[in-house]
């Protein structure tokens, strides 16, 4: 049997270094519109910035006809 396209799952990570942000690594999980997004930022500082961009995430997300299920955004614990 096939599976019906909103039953589908796709899932990736990307670490990223951005100029103003630094280390990011980002995991992210469509399952049909339903979107699912953890953040791992290098600095503490970047986390508290990524979490006061969470609800304009959750707006493009939605004006492009996803929704924002889970959103996680933590610091890196150092080694």
């Amino acid at each position: 049997a096939a599976q019906a396209p909103e039953s589908r799952r796709w899932s990736t990570t990307v670490s990223l270094s951005l100029p103003r942000l630094g280390e990011v690594d980002l995991r992210l999980s469509l399952s049909g519109p339903l979107v699912q997004a953890s953040l791992t930022a290098g600095d503490p500082n970047t986390a508290v910035q990524l979490r006061a961009g969470g609800q304009g995430l959750a707006q493009r997300l939605e004006a492009g006809g996803l929704r924002l299920q889970d959103l996680q955004i933590a610091a890196k614990v150092g080694l």
